[in-house]
């Protein structure tokens, strides 16, 4: 891969961040950055790929700009949509996602 497109690619991620802060609802951000992470650096595992990077909220807040708080309730709700979960300390998200899922993890 030359330099031309390592820019390029690196400039697409840094835009679809930004993106996602300035027009993303929480529950899509906080999707959007585990994708994002589970692609670069994740594990297959059955029904869904490790994130493969530990974070704490803290972290992740910083991530996708919002608070600690904020993340912990959205990862619960997340949670019980079925959309992400914990397995061995590491945020595990799921394969497929429907938007009924978001919807239900948005509306908590």
């Amino acid at each position: 891969m030359n330099l031309a497109n390592i820019v390029h690619e690196r400039l697409l991620t840094i835009s679809d961040a930004f993106e996602d802060i300035a027009c993303g609802h929480i529950v899509e951000r906080l999707l959007g950055l585990f994708y994002r992470m589970a692609e670069v650096h994740g594990v297959p595992t059955p029904g869904g790929r490790y994130v493969g990077v530990r974070l704490t909220h803290r972290d992740i807040a910083l991530l996708v700009g919002s608070t600690r708080e904020t993340i912990s309730a959205t990862m619960s709700q997340l949670s019980r949509a079925g959309a992400v979960w914990i397995d061995n300390h590491q945020i595990v998200v799921a394969d497929r996602i429907s938007r009924d899922q978001i919807r239900t993890a948005s509306d908590a």
